[in-house]
């Protein structure tokens, strides 16, 4: 693992991603200690704004960070970057993330890990209580090692996550029957959390994360049963290593990794088990841009200079970085070909970068192409330059060409409807729409499940559910069967049962589910029937939000 430098680098996607993230990986650091604590935290952090407040700029409604120092409530790079401008304004260092409740300070460059420090204890538990009605699961005098509670997320205590090849364990920790498991949604055998459990390979037991009520930890240490899948992301863990196992390269987990895939996705995996990609790398390929606030550029001025004249020819996306070795999720800078790793690992395409000027590289972990120097990412299909690039990478990643053909690549506008808002890349979110009367089904008590396939192309998982008719179709990251029929029978108002977004096809805007009376319902019915819980919050505390 790399040193970090305690000075903040110039903006890029691996730079400014620490905002948004978190931890993804176990590849950031989690500092038990920081230096800038005593000049950036305010000494009345016990009345805090509610995580719903929007930017204090801006207006974002969401998913934005509070300072710690003046307890203002601003917005991350994925919007207008108000936070870390008013970190370079005011040098307030220390700032809490709202999305997933993490701590980040700049000057360390660093993320803090809010258990172990006395001194963030207090507002992580506040801001924890705000968002979530409830206290902590455990008691702050119970708070874990940082070993121990980072045992089920990051790794070693360094923060690096390994994947091992091969392990002594299995023998001892694999059930003789794991053809047969519970469902991915099966609730904590224990408290009855209700996702995101892990699955023991001996006993086959389902059980809470470090991040709930430990149970699958105390599972071990009852029974040393040292092997088990997380149900969030199919990814194996053993205990007794202290590591995540490589659940491609051996054998004997190969099965219960294909059957878990199949439960979770409703397909088999579309790749051979000799190339799996991880799942949330081949999930990212089908979400975008998550929430739709990142720019995505359909032009740029340093392709000519940037682009290598044979992009026919590139490595695998299993290419390991040139640098370091690292063996996944790498990029690929599409001047000299080289392939090297991001920010959460040793930052060597960014280094690449400041050293060679080369501006524009390909993510092999969601295939975005993103410009150092536009500091931006790029819409690879509008741009014609970079298409044959994004279509041979994805044939390398998939194993299949992509689900439209070259020639009829939509235009941004259109193409962007479903996820991106207007031809700006920018999404707004509606708090009125005068299409609601003729395109709302009276019955939207009874809806299909979130996990019904596409009506025509039996696409799996993901799809979109008319607000009208109640037909469930694919998304324009597929067969863009749901704007086809939005053309064909003008209902324009969908549901996306990936992230339980609200879309208007005639306004070109996202719809906020949360103010909106008429919308309120059928989003909780998806929330309940993809969650298998309420939503966690009232109907009459949904926040208000302006039109962005």
């Amino acid at each position: 693992m790399a040193t970090y430098s305690s000075k903040l680098p110039e903006n890029g996607p691996e730079d400014e991603d620490e905002m948004m993230i978190g931890g993804e990986l176990g590849w950031v650091r989690h500092l038990a200690s920081c230096d800038h604590l005593v000049a950036s935290l305010s000494s009345d952090l016990a009345r805090i704004p509610t995580p719903d407040t929007p930017c204090n700029m801006c207006k974002h409604p969401r998913g934005n960070w509070l300072c710690l120092c003046c307890k203002e409530v601003l917005c991350s790079r994925y919007v207008n970057k108000h936070m870390l401008r008013h970190y370079r304004e005011k040098n307030h260092s220390v700032a809490l993330d709202y999305s997933d409740l993490s701590v980040w300070c700049f000057a360390c460059h660093a993320y803090l890990n809010a258990q172990p420090i006395l001194q963030l204890r207090p507002v992580h538990e506040t801001s924890y209580v705000l968002k979530f009605g409830r206290a902590l699961p455990f008691n702050t005098g119970q708070h874990p090692k940082v070993k121990e509670d980072d045992e089920m997320m990051l790794g070693a205590e360094s923060g690096s996550v390994r994947h091992l090849t091969s392990c002594d364990h299995l023998v001892a920790s694999l059930s003789t029957d794991l053809a047969r498991i519970p469902n991915p949604d099966t609730p904590c055998n224990r408290c009855q959390h209700p996702r995101g459990n892990w699955l023991c390979l001996c006993c086959k037991e389902v059980l809470c994360s470090r991040y709930v009520n430990k149970h699958m930890l105390q599972h071990y240490q009852e029974t040393n049963h040292s092997v088990a899948l997380g149900y969030s992301d199919l990814s194996v863990w053993c205990f007794a290593c202290h590591a995540y196992l490589n659940a491609q390269a051996i054998l004997q987990l190969r099965p219960v990794h294909e059957t878990s895939y199949v439960l979770k996705f409703g397909e088999t995996l579309p790749f051979n088990t000799g190339q799996h990609p991880e799942v949330k790398e081949d999930d990212e390929m089908m979400l975008g841009a998550e929430s739709g606030w990142v720019r995505h550029l359909t032009s740029c001025d340093h392709l000519v200079a940037s682009l290598s004249t044979d992009l026919a020819r590139i490595p695998n996306p299993d290419t390991p970085c040139n640098r370091c070795q690292h063996p996944r999720g790498n990029w690929l800078c599409l001047c000299c070909k080289e392939v090297l790793c991001s920010r959460y690992v040793n930052k060597h395409m960014l280094r690449h970068y400041r050293e060679k000027n080369h501006s524009v590289a390909l993510g092999y972990s969601d295939l975005s192409v993103w410009c150092f120097a536009c500091d931006a990412y790029l819409n690879a299909q509008p741009i014609l330059q970079l298409r044959p690039v994004h279509e041979t990478s994805y044939v390398l990643k998939f194993g299949r060409a992509l689900p439209f053909n070259t020639g009829q690549h939509p235009k941004v506008k259109e193409d962007d409807e479903m996820m991106f808002g207007a031809e700006s890349g920018w999404v707004r979110h509606l708090t009125s729409c005068d299409h609601l009367i003729a395109s709302l089904s009276s019955d939207l008590a009874r809806i299909p499940n979130p996990d019904t396939p596409c009506n025509r192309c039996q696409n799996p998982s993901e799809n979109w559910l008319c607000l009208c008719c109640k037909e469930v179709l694919c998304s324009r990251f597929v067969n863009k069967h749901m704007l086809q029929h939005f053309r064909e029978t003008n209902h324009s108002v969908a549901l996306s049962y990936s992230d339980l977004s609200v879309w208007c096809f005639t306004c070109d805007a996202y719809l906020n589910a949360e103010v909106i009376l008429q919308l309120r319902p059928v989003y909780e019915t998806a929330y309940i029937l993809k969650f298998g819980e309420a939503p966690p919050f009232h109907i009459g505390e949904h926040p208000k939000v302006e039109d962005q």
